[in-house]
């Protein structure tokens, strides 16, 4: 799959919103679509800002790095957020309008840019938007994070709905800049629907317990999951231990009003296909429809004999996708 060109001064170093240049992306939009047309084999292609960006962090302050040559654009916790208490951190935050915020007004950039640019063309996309928790873990770094759990779990969760805040404010204020397409809307994976559907993405629940999420995490995640009538939902394979209770927020979350979809990326590392079968159809049973992303060919022969293919699609992914870094 074709990449763009980010037109970067450097191979690595910090990277602020200013080193951005809509101008210079806007045409490859174009070029791309018209090397392409509207699909990506099965599933539509969607255009957006540039999806290797780690937006949300980025907003909250973490500072992001990058390098072309090792292909990687990594946000790193701010100084300040590497505090004992993670209440320290929310009064650390001083929340200013996201209008003021440059990096939210670059992402905004771009999907103006790129709404204009297509003309109806093709869709629009956002890209990838973590989760709260992912944004937590970001913030306070993995180690002092998941010792937070344990430690200050109320605290910590405070700060997870201050992230939880900001990731409906931004989908919000996004989805309204975004223009429907064929009287819908395209996802990141490829997935058209009637409605709106941004995908969360929380890997920060791969290493807790069924139990620790929900005492814990659940809270967050559920207003996430009801800020819209079709959400989509991101696990690995690996960290299907929180499934029943990601089921449970996107039934809360359709609620008869949309719908909504369970994003699963099979781990090279994880249980095979033949184990993890019974799970995807109960999944399926409960009238979640799936998508998976795979790299591996022999479990994407596995998944063609063993997942009903009605309510599925797969995305055998063998390259980077567009825009990464």
């Amino acid at each position: 799959m074709a990449q763009l060109d980010w037109g970067l001064d450097q191979v690595e170093g910090v990277l602020h919103p200013e080193h951005l240049d809509v101008v210079h992306f806007r045409p490859q939009y174009a070029a791309l679509f018209d090397e392409r047309g509207p699909l990506d084999d099965d599933l539509f292609w969607p255009a957006m800002p540039p999806p290797g960006v780690p937006w949300l962090e980025a907003m909250l302050g973490c500072p992001v790095s990058f390098s072309i040559e090792g292909g990687s654009i990594s946000a790193a916790s701010p100084a300040w957020a590497e505090v004992d208490d993670p209440r320290e951190v929310i009064d650390a935050l001083r929340w200013e309008p996201l209008d003021a915020n440059p990096w939210f007004r670059k992402l905004l950039e771009f999907v103006d840019a790129i709404a204009e640019e297509a003309n109806g063309r093709f869709a629009v996309a956002l890209p990838l938007t973590r989760g709260p928790w992912d944004l937590v873990a970001a913030l306070r770094g993995m180690e002092r994070f998941y010792l937070d759990l344990y430690d200050d779990p109320e605290g910590v969760a405070r700060l997870a709905n201050v992230c939880a805040d900001l990731w409906i404010e931004v989908t919000t204020r996004l989805a309204s800049a975004i223009p429907t397409w064929h009287g819908g809307y395209v996802s990141l994976l490829g997935l058209w629907a009637p409605t709106f559907t941004p995908l969360r993405q929380d890997d920060a629940s791969v290493s807790v317990s069924a139990e620790l999420y929900r005492r814990v995490m659940m809270s967050a995640d559920r207003r996430v999951a009801q800020a819209w009538a079709s959400p989509i939902f991101h696990l690995h394979s690996t960290g299907l231990q929180v499934l029943d209770d990601v089921l449970e927020l996107l039934g809360d979350a359709a609620d008869g009003r949309g719908h909504r979809v369970l994003n699963i990326d099979l781990d090279p590392s994880g249980p095979s296909v033949e184990q993890l079968a019974p799970l995807l159809a109960g999944v399926q049973e409960r009238g979640v429809p799936l998508h998976l992303w795979l790299n591996d060919l022999d479990r994407l022969r596995a998944v063609k004999q063993l997942v009903a293919p009605r309510g599925l699609a797969v995305t055998y992914q063998t390259d980077p996708p567009a825009g990464s870094a």
